[in-house]
């Protein structure tokens, strides 16, 4: 399963990095069954071949508090494991103060990352 998901995210990568449009980014935070924050991250943009794409990037625990701060971390690590910071667009996501939060500490973090 390791190889198997290794080999798909080697694969979406190349696709995000030939993208014909910005990648557009849907992220939700919810608790598990089992007690878990998790925070699920799907990318959407057009692919090289012109087809509309819409994988799944992450699905990352939270252990922390659930600060927009964290959240951010969490997101730019994403972000920066795909090596698509420069292609960002937009992000859609619920109406949750610390999603708020999380866009300014986003916000920061990318501006930090190229300044």
């Amino acid at each position: 399963m390791v190889r198997t998901f290794q080999s798909e995210k080697v694969r979406i990568k190349g696709s995000l990095q030939k993208s014909k449009s910005k990648i557009h980014i849907t992220c939700d935070l919810w608790t598990s069954l089992n007690s878990l924050a998790i925070l699920g991250l799907v990318a959407h943009f057009i692919a090289e071949n012109g087809e509309l794409r819409h994988p799944v990037l992450a699905l990352k625990q939270l252990k922390e508090e659930h600060s927009g701060e964290n959240l951010a971390q969490l997101v730019i690590e994403v972000v920066q494991d795909y090596e698509i910071p420069l292609k960002l667009g937009y992000f859609m996501m619920d109406n949750a103060k610390t999603n708020d939060k999380m866009m300014e500490a986003l916000s920061t973090c990318i501006y930090n990352l190229f300044s």
